[in-house]
């Protein structure tokens, strides 16, 4: 299928579902001292969007990537004092330049890890198939808010103005 946000053709992917419609105004009701006021909407349909595993995955990047920058950060730290220390001590560097080394060198380290993190097609493909098997509700929502981003324009061009995803559309009340 066609990825409608990176336009490729690939089978790794998912559809996700938004629903539109119009709001057709509020009205309030008092209960006691309490006053509500809903929000009224017509449903105009739901319409379903491809989005590649790539395209989710660039989205959900984040927190797995920062646990892999810190550890690459720590280790790197770890290794470059265990080096920098010793050639101190024998004064075979300066400190100036050493201290530069210790504090500037597990920066370029975790740096580099980030850059060759968010080069990764793979990486971000996998991250998104274990969320899908694990039937995570955060890509169902996300994907269907992306879904929403895609097609927002179009269907505003038509005259619709809400727009919900599955789990907002469930929490509206029928009257």
């Amino acid at each position: 299928m066609r990825c409608e946000k990176c336009n490729t053709v690939t089978p790794d992917g998912q559809s996700f579902t938004f629903h539109y419609g119009k709001s057709m105004g509020t009205s309030q009701t008092l209960q006691g001292t309490w006053r509500f006021e809903y929000t009224h909407f017509r449903i105009g349909g739901s319409a379903e969007v491809y989005i590649c595993d790539l395209c989710m995955g660039r989205l959900f990047r984040g927190f797995s990537a920062l646990i892999l920058i810190i550890l690459a950060w720590l280790s790197s730290t770890i290794i470059f004092l265990a080096i920098l220390i010793p050639l101190l001590q024998l004064n075979v560097i300066d400190v100036d330049i050493g201290s530069g080394i210790i504090l500037g060198g597990p920066v370029l380290v975790a740096v580099l890890v980030d850059y060759y993190l968010s080069r990764q097609d793979e990486y971000k493909k996998n991250l998104v198939r274990r969320m899908r098997a694990s039937n995570s509700r955060r890509l169902s929502e996300t994907g269907a808010e992306q879904a929403i981003l895609l097609r927002r324009a179009g269907l505003e061009g038509e005259g619709y103005n809400a727009f919900f995803t599955p789990a907002q559309y469930n929490n509206l009340s029928r009257k």
